[in-house]
């Protein structure tokens, strides 16, 4: 684990990783570093998650350099301190330059040329090699400054991007409270404005409701199935409690006033959050400038290279002046060593005048980037503390927004657990409901009817069946049992007879008084109304959610779901009949596929041929009328004069003219019908080819049969009845076959 100070960048040692078990221990520990108490410490990873308990061991214990985590502390006592206190820490840890010492190396090298003269050779020696080891010794410092000022410039880079590192956790460990107080605001604003949407549509239309269900009067049939206390009430208001509805609209609007303000300031209050932490990343960007920092630093680094090699440069020189030196004091005859005084003295100018010169050059350029870094530096403090003092305010704001969130979640739990599903959508459920009652009245009632018609024809098919049974058995009785060799008992018994009996249809009795297309257009204007006022009037009632069957039966529209089980009840209503049709077709063809398509064809069909047998029975009846009228006019018209009887033949002709256009249309209309029976009959005829081709087939396995019989002469003629029999048998078993199946044809054709 490295350990950082969030507020200076700088490196606290650390090698407590053994040692430390708890968590009070870690903060115990970090106080020994940093002098920050443990109630005013923040510690943070550089992913932005606060060290708990539960993360303590992953991040103090981790043993790979690699993997080692990166921990930041706060201090939050800076959070809160005052600026003139804030400027005192940033320059306590604002470091500064070296003093720069003063080097008076040209007068030195002047005062010896001009004392030259004057003083000895020994004294002149000594006073260059005394300049040399100024020179030197200057060079030494100067050369000691700039690698001083150099670590200085490293640490400031590296301490600003500890820092920055330091902002920018803050900023992600704000940026993951920011995420998870937007995702509440936002979870309990969409919940709210679909409660507010709701009982605003409620609240605006609760007087409309109210006065739909008192001009809704009770149907008679209605009336029988109520209690004997109900059957004075004529219309749906009376049964309910207008004071509890008065009573839930007060409170309705309460909530609706309080949901509107809540939802509008946590709105208004999420977008401000979102602005606050933008402007903060803004000027955090704004004022981070980690590239030019090492663009700079990338500078000093030619800087220390230039000056090495003037140390290098003024070192070479003071060896040769050293060696120059040595020489001359060994020998004795100093006097003669004019020209190796000029030669050093020229020696001690070039080192005056390059490489010091230029040293010293190296160290003023450097002081100006240090002077920069060091500015950096106080800028970079600056913009930590006023980041962090936002990072504060943000996460005070954050609170506030929880606190107003969480109030409002109570406002609304509270209103629904007092009301729960009695809220003011009551008054329409309560509409809604009753024209399901009144389907569910009318579907009873097309039930009835559908088993009663059903059923007749059922027991009618099991009585022809049952003739034919004992059709078969006095056969049996008069060809086979006489020529028995033995007596049979108790095998001349009547055939079984199932029977199909009806049970509860008296139960409802009441429903003959409704009227069904009276009701279905009840029904039809109650949808059209709610639904045209906008999408999501009403809610489903709760209580019609569980029955599946509801649900699958009809795909419910997002914006019609109030009167969506009244559409999937009108469909079951309006399905009966091709449902008891499904379940013929399910029973005899179990190997096709029901065909949904061909079942409302054959509905339809069924009603355009009945519609056109009564409209047939009509015009005979007209016609009849109409030739019993022309048979009075002509007994009449016997009695009358010559000349009556010319115009009654022109009446005659032009009546006759008229009733062959009559009959032209009656036929034309008779020879459509005609024809879709004969494509009915074409496909029936089609069947019955194809029984008798297998009925053919059967004859001539009969055949074989009779033509075996007679090859065996040695058998009784016992054996040939049997023979006879039996192909007798089979025969009248396809007839059998071939009956049942046009029977069934027809019936599902025709008899529907």
């Amino acid at each position: 684990m490295k350990l950082y100070r969030a507020e200076t960048g700088s490196s606290i040692p650390w090698n407590n990783n053994n040692t430390i078990e708890t968590l009070e221990q870690f903060n115990e520990a970090i106080e020994k570093c940093t002098g920050i108490p443990p109630d005013i410490q923040i510690i943070l990873t550089s992913r932005g998650d606060i060290v708990k308990e539960n993360t303590l061991k992953s991040v103090v214990k981790t043993t790979d350099k690699n993997e080692e985590e990166l921990v930041f502390c706060y201090d939050t006592d800076h959070l809160n301190a005052e600026d003139d206190i804030i400027q005192m820490v940033i320059e306590r840890e604002v470091p500064s330059l070296k003093a720069k010492r003063v080097f008076q190396g040209a007068a030195q090298i002047q005062k010896i040329h001009k004392e030259f003269r004057s003083k000895t050779a020994q004294e002149n020696c000594r006073a260059y090699k005394d300049i040399l080891n100024v020179f030197k010794d200057y060079t030494e410092y100067v050369m000691e400054t700039i690698h001083t000022h150099q670590i200085m410039a490293r640490t400031i880079i590296r301490e600003q991007k500890n820092q920055t590192m330091a902002i920018n956790v803050g900023l992600s460990s704000l940026k993951t409270y920011m995420n998870s107080i937007t995702e509440i605001t936002t979870s309990f604003t969409k919940r709210g404005k679909k409660e507010l949407k709701k009982q605003t549509k409620l609240l605006a239309t609760l007087d409309q409701d109210l006065k739909a269900l008192e001009h809704t009067e009770l149907y008679p049939a209605i009336l029988n199935l109520l209690d004997s206390k109900d059957r004075n009430k004529k219309n749906l208001k009376e049964f309910l409690n207008t004071d509890e509805i008065e009573r839930i609209r007060k409170e309705t609007q309460v909530l609706v006033n309080d949901l509107t303000i809540n939802i509008s300031d946590l709105e208004q209050a999420l977008a401000e959050l979102k602005g606050f932490v933008q402007d903060l990343v803004d000027y955090v960007s704004e004022n981070t400038h980690l590239q030019w920092l090492d663009d700079v630093y990338s500078h000093t680094t030619v800087i220390i290279r230039s000056a090495a090699r003037c140390q290098k440069d003024a070192n070479d020189c003071y060896g040769r002046g050293q060696t120059a030196l040595q020489e001359m004091e060994s020998n004795q005859k100093l006097d003669n060593h004019h020209r190796k005084f000029t030669t050093l003295h020229q020696l001690v100018l070039y080192i005056l005048d390059d490489p010091l010169t230029d040293l010293e050059k190296d160290d003023d350029h450097l002081r100006q980037y240090l002077v920069q870094f060091i500015d950096s530096k106080r800028k970079s403090m600056n913009t930590y503390f006023n980041s962090m003092k936002t990072i504060s305010k943000i996460h005070t704001h954050i609170a506030n927004i929880q606190l107003l969130c969480d109030q409002s979640w109570d406002l609304l739990e509270h209103f629904k657990k007092k009301f729960g599903k009695r809220d003011l959508q009551i008054v329409r459920q309560t509409l809604f409901s009753y024209g399901g009652l009144l389907l569910e009245v009318l579907r009873r009632k097309r039930y009835n009817y559908v088993l009663t018609i059903n059923t007749s024809t059922l027991m009618e098919i099991l009585a022809k069946y049952h003739a034919l049974e004992e059709t078969r058995r006095g056969y049996f009785l008069k060809t086979v049992k006489n020529s028995l060799p033995f007596t049979l008992i108790g095998f001349d018994q009547v055939a079984p007879q199932g029977e199909i009996q009806l049970f509860g249809t008296e139960q409802d009795s009441n429903q003959d008084e409704m009227n069904e297309e009276e009701v279905l257009n009840i029904i039809s204007l109650m949808t059209n109304i709610y639904n045209s006022q906008g999408p999501s009037m009403a809610k489903q009632p709760s209580f019609l959610k569980n029955p599946k069957s509801l649900l699958k039966a009809s795909k419910m529209d997002e914006n019609q779901k109030s009167s969506s089980f009244l559409d999937v009840m009108t469909n079951h209503l309006n399905n009966m009949d091709s449902d008891f049709l499904t379940a013929i077709w399910t029973e005899f063809f179990p190997e096709k596929e029901v065909n949904a398509k061909r079942i409302k064809q054959v509905i339809a069909q069924q009603s355009i041929i009945e519609s056109a047998l009564n409209d047939n029975e009509k015009l005979n009846q007209e016609e009849d009328e109409k030739l019993d009228q022309e048979e009075d006019e002509k007994l009449v018209q016997k009695d009358q004069k010559d000349n009556e009887k010319l115009v009654q033949k022109d009446n005659e002709k032009l009546v006759q003219k008229d009733n062959e256009k009559f009959i032209q249309k009656d036929n034309e209309k008779s020879k459509q019908i005609d024809d879709e029976h004969e494509r009915q009959l074409a496909k029936l005829r089609e069947d019955i080819k194809n029984l008798e081709i297998e009925k053919e087939s059967l004859e001539n396995k009969v055949e074989d049969l009779q033509h075996t019989a007679n090859s065996i002469h040695n058998e009784s003629q016992n054996q040939k009845k049997i023979n006879a029999l039996q192909a007798e048998i089979a025969k009248e078993e396809f007839d059998q076959k071939v009956y049942i199946y046009i029977y069934i044809k027809l019936h599902l054709i025709f008899f529907f």
